[in-house]
């Protein structure tokens, strides 16, 4: 697992990587010149398989994040819920 401090970092790791993420846990808003929805956005146009969740509280752009078929995890939420998740769409070891 990965963690970035912006959303511009996650994009430029994913883009040089090679491969795909296993799954992507992005914040709405994050800073930088892009932000999670943009970040959701590009991962769906390079890989509509990878597996999304936002984390967010109500936002305009929910509906956008609908149509990219990405999981939304309204704020403030428990551990157990994002782990609950996480479990769920997580390509499984093999």
């Amino acid at each position: 697992m990965r963690a970035f401090e912006s959303a511009d970092l996650a994009w430029q790791f994913i883009q040089q990587s090679g491969y795909p993420p296993r799954l992507l846990i992005t914040d709405l808003r994050m800073p930088g010149h892009i932000d999670g929805l943009e970040l959701a956005k590009r991962l769906r146009d390079a890989d509509a398989e990878v597996p999304i969740v936002v984390a967010s509280g109500f936002h305009p752009a929910a509906r956008e994040l609908h149509s990219l078929n990405v999981h939304w995890l309204i704020k403030p939420f428990e551990i157990e819920q994002l782990h609950t998740i996480c479990k769920k769409l997580a390509p499984q070891p093999r």
